[in-house]
């Protein structure tokens, strides 16, 4: 699946992406920013509108021009479950597999092999 991240660069994106991959905790900052903005009702969840809003955020001040809503969306249903909502950690779990989806996909496009594969505690569903 390619990811719809726009960039100048694949180069530019990469980099990026990688730096959030070596670094979890570069979106810790984003993503609480981002939870006490959007979680409106402040009940520790976001739904669906909300995620979307929230990675726009997250992506904007990780430098990304345009999020994967793509993306965002498989991984939202998969995470959701039957509430449709995501807990800070879950929304947080589901940044990073977007985050390897991207890394992967603009890795291909550069020409080198992706990183995300030799990460130990990569998530991978």
């Amino acid at each position: 699946m390619a990811c719809c991240f726009k960039l100048p660069s694949d180069e530019g994106m990469l980099k990026k992406v990688r730096a959030v991959i070596e670094n979890p905790n570069l979106l810790q900052k984003p993503v609480n920013v981002a939870f006490r903005t959007f979680d409106r009702d402040r009940n520790g969840y976001i739904d669906a509108g909300e995620v979307h809003r929230v990675v726009s955020s997250a992506c904007r001040r990780l430098g990304f021009i345009a999020p994967p809503y793509t993306a965002i969306s498989v991984v939202f249903d998969k995470m959701a479950g039957n509430n449709g909502r995501l807990t800070k950690e879950q929304f947080t779990e589901g940044l990073r597999k977007v985050c390897f989806m991207a890394e992967k996909d603009h890795a291909e496009k550069v020409g080198v092999e992706p990183i995300a594969d030799s990460i130990p505690d990569m998530p991978t569903k």
